[in-house]
């Protein structure tokens, strides 16, 4: 795993990020764009990398090789017990609903993580 410091700093940054930063995100793509069905996904991209290989931070460490991600897994990031905290963030309607679906996926992969964690 190539990605242990950029996974880390990714779990971090789900559980710091404010409603005031998602907010003024929010606010500002919606002056620019009437997609509120993607909303959640366009600020979580802006906010994060969050939803593609191209602005990931995790893929950009290991040059989008996905086995050797922390996921380890062909799209192990949105695969499998990893889906749901995916989707939660994908489809947010709110900047409330952003935020607790970052601090849900930041509890579940530390939860499921715990071992890259441990050893950092």
């Amino acid at each position: 795993m190539k990605n242990t410091k950029e996974f880390i700093s990714m779990v971090e940054r789900y559980e710091t990020i404010t409603l005031d930063e998602i907010k003024k995100v929010w606010t500002s793509c919606l002056n620019i764009m009437d997609i509120t069905d993607e909303q959640g996904f366009i600020v979580a991209k802006q906010l994060t990398g969050f939803g593609s290989t191209s602005t990931c931070y995790l893929c950009h460490a290991v040059y989008e090789d996905c086995l050797s991600c922390v996921y380890g897994s062909f799209y192990g990031c949105i695969n499998n017990d990893n889906n749901q905290t995916y989707l939660d963030i994908e489809q947010a309607k709110s900047p409330t609903q952003l935020k607790n679906a970052f601090r849900r996926r930041s509890k579940h992969l530390r939860k499921n993580y715990k071992h890259i964690f441990n050893d950092n």
